[in-house]
């Protein structure tokens, strides 16, 4: 029997879609394919047997399916026809698609092909997606949730959002994400003259990058050792740059552009506290369980953020970090303070931040736990 299983993901791979990569390289009992419409960075994500549509089409199938999706988000019919030969073609068993809009996409192709889909919720897609595209985001996830086979949530929080929209709760399970622990190391950091806080994320909406700056601006007024670090890229890093330049912080605020794991690692070491608050957007977005504040628990460092989305799930308050409510600088600033003024509590919940990472969020545990609902499925 064929032991292939298929990935789709619109664009292979998208520079802040680690969890993807690192998720799929990971599946040992199974054949990989990967399908998707167009790629990307795949020079920061190598990967064998990977079809993209739009690559292969000619220019008139290319242009039609460009411009059927653009309008309702749908894969055309050459774009069908073209996945429905590849899965014949490699005797594909089962389809795993991360997002809910990726999964509606390749919902009729699945169903044509007569074989499982599974669709992973990651947060946006719980939330902002379904009042988008003049209401046809609900319409499309409530038509997955009704016809595909198994949907699989990042966190508890977003599990509860689907069935409070949709029901079909039989369907719908929990399964988080993990990280790469050997990547991530546990170091225990040295407390100096200043305490450096970073930040590693997309600068979008639901990441409060410029609260957190008007938090550090505070914060920095009681203590003047404080440093912030901020990497990453996205739609509102210039904002966040023009803010700290208009506080004068240029000093103290360092940004720094999107990193490779195998720099980012080297960079969270230099760093004694992680910092990430989040906040529901004004179209709902939310966030889910981000990785980002993972991999700094699995260095061995206390995270300050939000009861927000899926992040209590990770972040136990007063355990291996503190939480404040959405949009409350002053808590935040707080919040740095207390810790800048106590290193011994920042070493006690780095340690525990890092045993939690190991029991709960174990690259290879959370994957053998995918390779087993695959197994159950074919």
């Amino acid at each position: 029997m064929s032991r292939t299983i298929g990935r789709f993901v619109r664009t292979w791979l998208k520079r802040t879609e680690t969890f993807v990569y690192d998720e799929v390289t990971n599946i040992k009992r199974f054949n990989k394919i990967i399908f998707t419409r167009e790629i990307k960075n795949l020079n920061l994500f190598p990967i064998k047997n990977i079809f993209a549509s739009l690559k292969e089409l000619d220019s008139f199938e290319k242009n039609w399916s460009k411009i059927e999706y653009n309008l309702i988000r749908k894969s055309s019919y050459f774009e069908k026809k073209y996945f429905l030969n590849k899965i014949k073609e490699h005797d594909v068993k089962l389809i795993h698609t991360n997002f809910g809009p990726d999964g509606r996409y390749f919902l009729d192709v699945a169903k044509k092909a007569n074989i499982p889909l599974i669709t992973t919720f990651h947060g946006y897609d719980a939330s902002r997606f379904l009042n988008e595209y003049w209401g046809l985001g609900k319409i499309y996830i409530k038509q997955l949730l009704e016809k595909g086979d198994l949907f699989l949530t990042v966190s508890e929080d977003i599990r509860k959002r689907l069935i409070k929209n949709f029901g079909h709760e039989n369907k719908i399970k929990n399964l988080h994400l993990g990280i790469d622990i050997n990547k991530f190391k546990f170091k225990k950091r040295k407390i100096n003259n200043k305490i450096e806080f970073c930040m590693v994320c997309g600068f979008t909406l639901t990441k409060d990058v410029i609260g957190l700056i008007k938090a550090f601006n505070i914060a920095r007024k009681t203590e003047p050792k404080m440093v912030l670090n901020l990497i990453g890229d996205g739609p509102s890093k210039r904002k966040t740059i023009n803010l700290a330049h208009s506080l004068k912080l240029n000093d103290c605020i360092k940004f720094k552009d999107f990193l490779s794991h195998s720099v980012l690692a080297k960079e969270l070491y230099k760093n004694n506290i992680f910092i990430y608050p989040c906040v529901t957007s004004k179209k709902g977005a939310i966030e889910g369980m981000p990785t980002s504040i993972m991999e700094a628990m699995a260095t061995g460092m206390p995270i300050i953020s939000t009861w927000h989305g899926g992040i209590p799930e990770l972040i136990k308050h007063g355990k291996n970090g503190y939480l404040v409510k959405e949009n409350d600088i002053r808590g935040l600033a707080e919040k740095m303070i207390y810790l800048a003024n106590n290193p011994d509590l920042i070493l006690k919940f780095g340690v525990q931040a890092r045993k939690d990472i190991e029991k709960n969020f174990d690259l290879k545990t959370q994957v053998k736990k995918l390779e087993n609902i695959y197994e159950e499925l074919i």
